[in-house]
């Protein structure tokens, strides 16, 4: 994952398959796996979180939704999550 200063006047370029996101001032552009960037996108499209585990399910049974998830936390990605208690 790179990261510029916003204060060294750098750009985010970014590619097709990248996630870009600003934390404490700086830039964090990642590469994204073609699934991780497709589900991202849904994600982003306002599909729900359980659709988007079963669009992956449906690529990929043994796709590990909690790691992608966990990455989008970890990029700063994600932005209005809430989590509902188990009954």
């Amino acid at each position: 994952m790179a990261s510029q200063s916003l204060a060294s006047g750098g750009r985010c370029r970014t590619r097709s398959r990248t996630s870009c996101s600003r934390v404490e001032g700086k830039i964090r552009v990642a590469e994204l796996a073609a699934l991780d960037y497709r589900l991202l996108t849904a994600m982003a499209n306002g599909r729900q979180v359980d659709e988007v585990e079963q669009m992956a399910m449906e690529v990929d049974p043994q796709f590990d939704f909690a790691r992608f998830i966990a990455s989008l936390m970890e990029m700063d990605v994600l932005a209005g999550v809430s989590v509902e208690p188990p009954l």
